[in-house]
């Protein structure tokens, strides 16, 4: 019993840390889940689906301006698997990507959607009203969440 107490201690400290920081928590790879969420990519864009956790790379193709006066950094991105999306980025939740370029490699796990003008990934911030999954993206080696 005191070394199931000492392993959930840990466990909870490791938690802990990872939440504190989060350029650390980007590194870490979820245990049997970054294959799903990658996964969860493809499956996304290939039957048009909605309201999905995924995680994926791709190369900025297409810098945007904002969308109806927010404040969001909006990309259109070529990802790995060659499908093109928008990257959608709160930059009221999340510090803007600095200096982002066409051709830059971006990483990000966020909320995927399909809209009528295709697949957006957003909630690529760290939302602690708990409402999403947080999420984050990475650019020049820097998580941005």
């Amino acid at each position: 019993m005191r070394n199931l107490v000492i392993f959930m201690l840990a466990l909870a400290g490791v938690y802990i840390y990872l939440q504190r920081n989060p350029e650390v928590a980007a590194k870490v790879p979820l245990i049997g889940d970054q294959g799903r969420y990658e996964d969860q990519l493809r499956v996304a864009v290939e039957n048009q689906a909605s309201n999905l956790q995924v995680r994926g790379a791709g190369k900025i193709i297409e810098l945007l301006p904002a969308d109806s006066g927010r404040i969001h950094q909006l990309f259109r991105i070529e990802t790995e698997g060659g499908h093109i999306l928008l990257l959608d980025h709160n930059t009221e939740l999340a510090p803007a990507l600095k200096s982002p370029q066409l051709g830059d490699k971006v990483y990000f796990f966020g909320e995927f959607d399909w809209t009528e003008r295709g697949g957006v990934v957003h909630h690529t911030y760290n939302d602690s009203s708990g409402e999403h999954m947080s999420g984050w993206v990475k650019h020049m080696g820097r998580t941005y969440q």
